[in-house]
């Protein structure tokens, strides 16, 4: 599977719409801030046709230590990001040939 990185998708935001590069840098940047700032808020991030962005809180569990299963690890709880895709990512995701 191939990668896409930042960067690129700064190019070919730039390419496409004929700003530049450093314009869109900048663009992309605050845009990735403010998810950042306002999940750390607890303030779901909603993005209309492609997904959602909210905190949830893994509950604490037991681990077992791989290269000592009879150890017991005490996990602790912690938040994470779920991402649920919106109406159009879903049909675009859809509309893709499996990949095995």
């Amino acid at each position: 599977m191939s990668r896409v990185i930042k960067k690129d998708l700064i190019s070919q935001v730039s390419n496409k719409t004929g700003l530049k590069t450093q314009d869109v840098t900048l663009v992309v940047e605050s845009f990735l801030d403010e998810v950042a700032t306002q999940l750390g808020r607890g303030t779901i991030v909603a993005l209309r046709e492609f997904g959602t962005f909210d905190i949830r809180v893994s509950s604490a569990k037991v681990g077992r230590n791989p290269k000592e299963p009879s150890v017991a690890i005490q996990i602790p709880a912690r938040n994470t990001v779920r991402f649920r895709p919106g109406g159009k990512l879903e049909n675009t995701l859809a509309a893709l040939p499996v990949k095995a």
